[in-house]
């Protein structure tokens, strides 16, 4: 055989033995996966034995006589007073008012710039800056007399409201927060006037000043200087309804209309700075009072509750209004439409056309237990049943339902039960970790 043949031979062995080992490995890898895929089965399989033997811990408490609010969630269509302005030139509006601020009759709003005068807008409002920002280091540097103690007092003031801010945040409501807001915006602007009106007797300041009044003067005869004509909200939000629901609408407006006017309520759009002639640039709410309109179920208002008081919520931003009445209660098509008025919190819904509400239509009182500690019960039923420890052992009972929400229900006992339903009566808060007349068992 010759040197070639040999090692062709040798070199096919060393090739069908490592196949062999690399089939055992493959196989040993195999069997290795097979197997602990049935461990990992055969754990589950008695975890989920073990879990559907042990049943969950008995919870127990003891009946009390308690509060209980009944509540509904509803969607109010939002009726003011508001009266829509359409722009007298083209031009970009500079408003001098945020957005949701109080005005008063005649008071500047801002000012509307012919096209093209963009670029010397952003020359004042710069120089303007410059203005403020020389004031503020002199005040720094002591240099303001009279001013810094303007300055300080207002620095007090705006903390102090602040700290009511944080507090009520903190606290977890936002009620305040539209009167602690134009507290600071009128203190701000009062700070600005007193500052703008004392002579620092300043070289660089009074260049700057000079500067900024030869760019407006360069404008005069151009810029259209806008007043407001009312009292009211300035907003520059606007969704297109403002003209169709006035408050004459919320003592005539029916179910139909109420339901259409909510599909067609969507969020107010921000008017561009951009304005044209003729068209809507900004609004003014000039409501005292604003008008809620809802659609309830039958048989929670009747007309007997007209001009008495309701607490609503929002859970949307947080207010709570307690001075509602009802001033219209019309029975409708689809359940009972109530329209009630408030003075409260006008900015708080100044934004909106609809808002979610919580209806907090009475309190009673009575046995409140959580809803879940109830057995065989539906939303609407009268009656349910309990379980509650008496001599040591659970019994099942029946139990009417006088009241409930959406988590609480009140109840008492049917009449010639055998078992008490009362103050101080035991009851299971979760009636499956317990069957009937087992017995209770107290162990440390």
């Amino acid at each position: 055989m010759s040197e070639n043949s040999r090692k062709d031979g040798q070199k096919a062995r060393v090739e069908a033995y490592k196949r062999k080992k690399r089939r055992e490995n493959r196989h040993r890898a195999y069997a290795l996966l097979l197997f602990f895929l049935i461990l990992t089965i055969f754990v589950f399989v008695m975890l989920f034995r073990i879990m559907g033997r042990q049943r969950p811990r008995p919870r127990f408490m003891f009946l009390t006589e308690e509060k209980l609010s009944s509540e509904l969630e509803t969607t109010a269509l939002l009726i003011r007073d508001e009266s829509v302005y359409n722009a007298p030139i083209d031009g970009l509006f500079r408003s001098f008012v945020p957005q949701g601020g109080r005005v008063a009759r005649q008071m500047k709003l801002g000012q509307i710039l012919p096209p093209g005068k963009e670029d010397q807008l952003r020359l004042i409002e710069k120089a303007e800056n410059d203005v403020n920002d020389r004031r503020y280091e002199l005040l720094d540097e002591g240099k303001g007399g009279d001013a810094t103690r303007v300055f300080e007092a207002s620095r007090e003031s705006i903390r102090r409201n602040l700290r009511i801010y944080y507090d009520d945040l903190l606290k977890g409501s936002t009620v305040r927060a539209p009167e602690i807001e134009a507290e600071i915006r009128l203190t701000l602007e009062q700070r600005l006037d007193d500052i703008n009106n004392y002579e620092f007797q300043d070289p660089e300041l009074s260049s700057l000043i000079a500067y900024r009044e030869n760019l407006e003067k360069g404008l005069d005869g151009e810029v259209q200087t806008i007043f407001s004509e009312n009292s009211g909200l300035f907003m520059r939000r606007l969704d297109g309804l403002e003209k169709d629901l006035t408050p004459d609408l919320a003592l005539s407006i029916s179910e139909e209309e109420t339901r259409n006017y909510l599909k067609r309520a969507g969020e107010a759009k921000a008017v561009e700075e951009k304005v044209e002639a003729g068209k809507p640039f900004y609004k003014l709410c000039r409501s005292i009072e604003q008008y809620f309109v809802m659609i309830l179920p039958r048989g929670k208002v009747s007309s007997e509750d007209e001009n008495t008081r309701l607490r609503l919520s929002c859970p949307a931003n947080g207010v709570e209004l307690k001075d509602a009445r009802i001033i219209r209660v019309e029975e409708a098509r689809g359940g009972t439409l109530v329209v009630c008025s408030s003075q409260q919190n006008l900015e708080a819904f100044s934004s909106m056309r609809k808002a979610p509400l919580l209806v907090h239509l009475h309190e009673s009182r009575g046995l409140r237990v959580p809803k879940t500690a109830l057995i065989n019960y539906r939303e609407g039923n009268t009656e349910a049943e309990i379980k509650l420890i008496s001599g040591g052992y659970v019994h099942k009972v029946a139990v009417k339902i006088i009241e409930d929400n959406a988590r609480y229900a009140l109840i008492e006992g049917m009449e010639g039960g055998e078992y008490p339903v009362e103050v101080s009566t035991m009851i299971l808060l979760n009636p499956q970790s317990m069957e009937e007349g087992e017995p209770i068992v107290i162990s440390n």
